[in-house]
């Protein structure tokens, strides 16, 4: 089959069906009411969307200090929980297929989003270099963070056991995939993984040799999915170039995992298309592009012109940006 009948062919991930092979990417829009609840609005965004394959929600965190900017929704309160379910069923009623990014963000956090634990907690107490936004939406410095304690770390799941050799290091993603899987059968579950990410301070010596031994451990699960996203894409879609001399990570990593695999960063139509056609993915997620295109998949498969994007109604506000994208 040609690429572009792969892209528009079932597939399941674990236990999730998807009837076509688009994915929107998770997307942080900070539009989050009091009480970091999701938008009322949210239940239109996604719904807008839902002709997606599947669609990962803007990254949700799961208690308050793992909360790293302002207006991002949480889902460890009855009130957020109650508002995310009223989401899912408006994507069920539209066709469609949805699941939570949960995060939880360590030293990129600030004390005013969560005054009452203080600083943030990480690994360690190094902080980032440059600014992020407070509770206030104004700019502040990165604060140390607090090194976490065992004891702390016990408590989120559970410091020298969880850092230095590779072995060490993949320990607590294992603990976190093992205590998501208590709630849900790990055919449920997947996993988004940035190798070459460079975004707030992160990097890696020798990213193949760790991320190969991350997808050893990932294959004795039995996942839903793998989400890889491609280092040619600028650092967390915060600016539009793409650089083409980047490794790429569906061919760098993609044999060695045993289960679907899903990529994204910087793709087109055509690209996404070869992909599929490559065998080098099962899916294609998309970002930017389904900001300003609720029905892309309808686009792509009727090769339609795409609604360009508007960078400054990303983050914040109500409805421009938001749900106002025409469709075909």
């Amino acid at each position: 089959m040609s690429g572009k009948e792969i892209m528009f062919t079932p597939v399941n991930l674990g236990a999730i069906q998807l009837k076509n092979r688009l994915v929107m990417a998770p997307l942080t829009r900070m539009r989050a009411v009091t009480g970091h609840v999701p938008n009322p609005l949210a239940k239109t965004y996604y719904a807008q969307r839902a002709s997606a394959g599947l669609i990962i929600t803007e990254a949700t965190q799961i208690s308050p200090i793992g909360m790293g900017y302002p207006a991002t929704p949480g889902i460890y309160t009855a009130e957020q929980t109650t508002a995310w379910k009223e989401i899912v069923e408006a994507v069920h009623a539209k066709g469609g297929s949805i699941v939570s990014q949960l995060w939880h963000v360590g030293r990129i956090s600030h004390s005013s989003l969560h005054p009452e634990h203080g600083a943030p907690e990480a690994p360690s107490a190094i902080p980032p270099t440059g600014q992020t936004y407070g509770a206030d939406w104004q700019l502040y410095d990165y604060e140390v963070p607090k090194a976490m304690s065992i004891e702390d770390i016990a408590r989120l799941l559970k410091e020298d056991q969880y850092g230095g050799s590779i072995e060490n290091r993949l320990r607590i993603l294992g603990e976190v995939i093992e205590a998501v899987a208590t709630v849900f059968p790990s055919d449920r579950i997947g996993l988004r993984l940035s190798p070459y990410g460079t975004f707030n301070d992160i990097s890696d010596s020798d990213p193949v040799a760790l991320f190969n031994a991350v997808i050893q451990k990932l294959n004795g699960y039995h996942l839903a999915y793998l989400h890889m996203i491609e280092p040619r894409s600028t650092s967390a879609g915060g600016g539009d170039q793409v650089f083409e001399d980047a490794p790429i990570t569906s061919e760098i990593f993609r044999a060695a995992y045993q289960g679907k695999f899903i990529t994204a960063g910087g793709y087109d139509q055509a690209m996404g298309e070869k992909v599929l056609e490559d065998g080098l993915a099962d899916a294609v997620a998309y970002g930017r592009l389904y900001i300003s295109n609720p029905d892309l998949a309808e686009r792509f498969e009727q090769n339609a012109a795409l609604n360009p994007y508007d960078r400054a109604s990303f983050y914040g506000g109500q409805e421009v940006g938001y749900i106002d994208y025409p469709t075909l």
